[in-house]
């Protein structure tokens, strides 16, 4: 759970690799399952992976290369 100076807040997920259904399946879970708890209502979900080609997610999560998001 991230709080910005400007108000916003996001809910970050990790994962090195995300190929695997279940991986990608367990990874989405948790974000959307912490979207319904009541620290996590109004933020952001993102899920921050290794990846280079974006990850079929949920309309809910945003996704993110690592080395794009770190050098943002």
């Amino acid at each position: 759970h991230a709080r910005f100076p400007d108000g916003r807040r996001e809910l970050i997920q990790v994962c090195a690799d995300l190929t695997e259904p279940a991986t990608r399946q367990r990874e989405l879970r948790a974000l959307l399952e912490a979207l319904q708890e009541p620290p996590g209502h109004g933020a952001q979900a993102r899920l921050i992976t290794l990846d280079s080609k974006a990850v079929p997610s949920s309309k809910a999560v945003a996704w993110s290369n690592a080395v794009a998001w770190l050098l943002e």
